[in-house]
């Protein structure tokens, strides 16, 4: 399929869509929210997300800005993300990390001190 011109000059292809859908059941995981929830959360309509899922549909540049807000993402992080750039700063994994569970941030926080003592 070929990418879909979105307001605003941004494409969105086929890969990008994944790319959002895999975020949104991320976030839906880590804050334990029904698809519904999830879009009340984020100021958009359950039936878009519902339309992204069954990939009917291709978000708008409004939705897109929304989604980055509430992931606490600036707009063209987000569009860099799912465009397949560059992952994320610093300051975004931070603001990741800031809203995992305590048990959840605990765990990482493991991880990462396992991988700084073998380095």
């Amino acid at each position: 399929m070929r990418p879909v011109l979105l307001e605003g000059g941004y494409f969105m292809n086929e890969n990008a869509r994944e790319r959002l859908i895999c975020l949104l059941q991320k976030e839906q995981r880590t804050r334990n929210m029904s698809q519904r929830e999830l879009a009340k959360e984020f100021g958009i309509s359950y039936t878009a997300i519902q339309n992204w899922y069954n990939r009917t549909h291709f978000p708008s540049v409004l939705s897109l800005e929304k989604i980055a807000k509430a992931t606490g993402q600036s707009h063209s992080d987000l569009m860099e993300y799912l465009e397949g750039a560059a992952q994320f700063n610093e300051d975004t994994i931070i603001r990741q990390l800031s809203r995992l569970p305590k048990a959840s941030l605990a765990k990482v926080m493991e991880k990462g001190l396992e991988y700084l003592t073998v380095a």
